[in-house]
């Protein structure tokens, strides 16, 4: 009998220097990652009205805890550049003649926010939601002949905004596993808050002058978005 207790004390003895000398499991690293994109759209809204086509660049990075690795925290420098557009003042707007506009902008802005993604799989799906400050500028060239006076004028616009981004879509594994690498497919809604910027209606005119508004308004575009996201380590 106290044979076998010696015995079980001393197994319990070295089970337990086991575990307190075995190596711990390793925690799961925390990840980084970074993503740039090329995207194109149509405007939104009342910019819809004012705006042509919208083309943009982007540059983004995300950072990931190892306890939440689907929850990341992302960053990005987005620019966003409308094409010219050309229309023509509303008839009932002025009076003795015809007047045209010629409209291009572009916003800058800086966004932060959250993103789930997953991070393994053949598909890996993804939506984000950020926000920032933004600088939007707008141009647009006033040109016609009202009650035989030529008018030839330019009426440029910026102001800082709230800017913000939304959207969803799918990564897909590129090459080795080891390099990283994903195909980059999504849709986005982005816009500025307090953009400035003359649509056609805006505009009055006849003879003696031109007038038009200064409303502060949604600078809004939808986008399709493709580009490559690469984590980094």
């Amino acid at each position: 009998m106290t044979r076998a207790r010696h015995a079980t004390g001393l197994a319990a003895a070295l089970a337990a220097l086991a575990l307190a000398t075995a190596p711990a499991a390793p925690a799961r690293a925390a990840a980084y990652g970074a993503s740039v994109h090329a995207s194109g759209g149509p405007p939104l809204g009342a910019f819809g009205d004012a705006a042509g086509f919208a083309l943009g660049l982007e540059s983004a990075a995300w950072s990931a805890s190892g306890a939440r690795p689907w929850l990341r925290l992302r960053s990005a420098l987005q620019h966003v550049q409308t094409l010219w557009r050309d229309d023509a003042v509303p008839a009932g707007r002025t009076a003795g003649g015809t007047l045209g506009t010629r409209h291009v902008s572009a916003t800058w802005a800086f966004l932060l926010g959250p993103e789930l993604a997953a991070s393994s799989g053949a598909l890996r799906p993804y939506a984000w939601a950020t926000a920032g400050p933004g600088w939007f500028r707008s141009r647009t060239d006033l040109a016609g002949d009202l009650g035989g006076t030529r008018w030839d004028r330019t009426v440029a616009r910026s102001a800082w905004g709230l800017a913000w981004s939304g959207g969803a879509g799918a990564r897909v594994p590129v090459g080795a596993p080891e390099r990283g690498l994903e195909l980059d497919l999504a849709v986005e809604v982005r816009g500025q808050q307090g953009a400035r910027f003359l649509a056609p209606a805006d505009v009055t005119g006849d003879a003696t002058g031109l007038g038009y508004g200064d409303a502060r308004r949604t600078a809004a575009v939808a986008v399709f978005r493709a580009g490559f996201s690469r984590r980094l380590w």
